[in-house]
């Protein structure tokens, strides 16, 4: 903070996450996020340039979108009806690819 980077700090993602799950009152906070890193649910990740829009990046983008519908989609859904009633949810864990739950 000391050589400016407070926009930074404030814009972090874990930052942010950790407002929202502290603002948020349980069950009504879902997170949909990855690291995009080579995993054993995910064994090829898109590149996270934002310039990459190579045929073979957007096809794992896509992937990866499919992949979090499947692990997310009914959760997301239901709360944005207002009908959900399971447990904040946050990123996927690199390690089991399943979202994290939140206490």
């Amino acid at each position: 903070m000391i050589k400016g980077n407070l926009i930074d700090l404030l814009a972090d993602e874990r930052v942010v996450a950790y407002q929202a799950k502290t603002i948020i009152t349980a069950g009504n906070y879902i997170r949909v996020n990855a690291e995009l890193k080579e995993s054993d649910w995910l064994p090829h990740p898109p590149k996270d340039e934002m310039d990459d829009i190579s045929a073979s990046n957007i096809a794992k983008l896509k992937n990866l979108g499919d992949y979090w519908f499947k692990e997310y989609g009914d959760a997301v859904i239901e709360l944005l009806r207002d009908v959900y009633n399971g447990p904040s949810l946050d990123r996927i864990d690199s390690k089991t690819g399943k979202p994290t739950i939140v206490d």
